[in-house]
């Protein structure tokens, strides 16, 4: 961080990480070893998962996922249009379809009505994601692909170490993936992990990390150079041993934020972390929705936070209205009007594991400022 400047996202990064770092550069053996190993230990327990392959990107994690699903060419994969491009582009790289449904309103995940109406012949798979790190409907999405007999994919990767009924992120469907991004949770630089219960999976998608090798090192199948190094797993190690610590002080963040906006009526809190009953939600971002009047102006609004020093952004662009995706399966505007009307007026603020309560504060009468201005 630079001066008084509160950034949107910022690493959590301590001691116990430039040691972890360092004693990889010491020893010197670089990939595929014993940071590596841990690494897919760490997240098989916090997801409660069998297995787990790290590899360079949470992208990566669902491409493979993608594969391991059998999803080919000329399949559908129902998804949502409200989420980081990512989850559409892993279906296109499969040559499959991204076929596109509404979200709940109140969750801005999947809704599961709309997904059981949409499902045809083509349809080979689910991909859902948990939105903001909130778990709704994930249940209810599995019971619809097993009724169905198609494939749940879980993304996870902006829910580590959410939890809803005693079920965790990255435990739901016949695949998840998380990822290391430096906005999430716990960051490796670049870095990502696939979770199943599946053996079979699980030793496919570790060969498709690695040029499609075998254990023995031979290449017996195509294959991706998808292996994540052994500074990044040790990084991403010693967040993981730390993360009770990393979310206890993320969720104080979040409280804080949820207060000192409170009052607030042209304000929804999107991330409230006591909105959703039977869920410990574990957020890699602080986001509220605009009330129409402000969303008609929120470029301004981001320029007063802005030009304050303060980071902002938005969340997300609604995914069919790409022309990469729009384009080739046929999207129009209005097609899916809940996330276009969300994408529309969500404004995102700043939200790190080392935000102090004085900055929070500041974010918040920075935006009352403004606010105050043009009611």
């Amino acid at each position: 961080m630079v001066g008084d400047d509160i950034p949107l996202f910022w690493p959590h990064i301590t001691g116990q990480e430039i040691d972890a770092v360092t004693r990889v550069l010491e020893h010197g053996w670089l990939t595929q070893g014993a940071e590596l190993r841990r690494l897919e230990q760490l997240s098989s327990q916090v997801s409660g998962r069998n297995h787990a392959v790290a590899v360079n990107s949470g992208t990566s994690a669902l491409h493979l996922a993608m594969l391991a699903a059998g999803v080919q060419e000329g399949d559908e994969v129902i998804t949502t249009p409200f989420s980081f491009v990512a989850s559409a582009n892993v279906i296109l790289m499969v040559s499959a379809i991204p076929r596109m449904v509404d979200i709940d309103p109140l969750t801005l995940n999947l809704s599961p009505s709309l997904v059981e109406s949409s499902i045809t012949e083509k349809t080979k798979a689910i991909l859902a994601v948990d939105v903001f790190g909130n778990l709704s409907h994930l249940a209810e999405l599995e019971r619809i692909a097993q009724q169905r007999n198609l494939v749940l994919i879980e993304d996870g990767c902006e829910a580590l170490g959410s939890e809803k009924d005693e079920r965790k992120a990255g435990g739901f469907g016949q695949c998840s993936a998380f990822g290391f991004f430096p906005n999430k949770q716990i960051t490796s630089g670049e870095g990502g992990v696939l979770l199943t219960d599946d053996e079979v999976i699980y030793e496919y998608a570790a060969s498709l990390r690695n040029h499609g090798r075998d254990a023995e090192g031979f290449p017996k199948q195509l294959g991706y150079n998808y292996k994540l190094n052994e500074v990044n797993a040790a990084l991403a190690n010693a967040q993981l041993l730390r993360l009770d610590e990393i979310l206890a002080k993320r969720a104080c963040i979040a409280r804080q934020y949820s207060y000192e906006l409170a009052d607030l009526e042209e304000l929804r809190i999107i991330t409230d972390i006591n909105s959703f009953a039977h869920q410990t939600q574990s957020l890699f971002a602080f986001v509220v929705e605009l009330s129409p009047r402000l969303a008609a102006r929120r470029d301004d609004v981001l320029h007063h936070l802005q030009s304050r020093g303060i980071g902002c952004g938005t969340y997300f662009f609604p995914l069919h209205l790409l022309p990469h995706i729009g384009g080739r399966c046929g999207y129009e505007p209005g097609d899916f009007p809940v996330c276009e009307r969300v994408s529309s007026s969500t404004l995102a603020l700043p939200f790190f594991t080392s935000l102090s309560p004085n900055q929070v504060s500041r974010v918040c009468e920075t935006l009352k400022d403004w606010i105050g201005r043009v009611i």
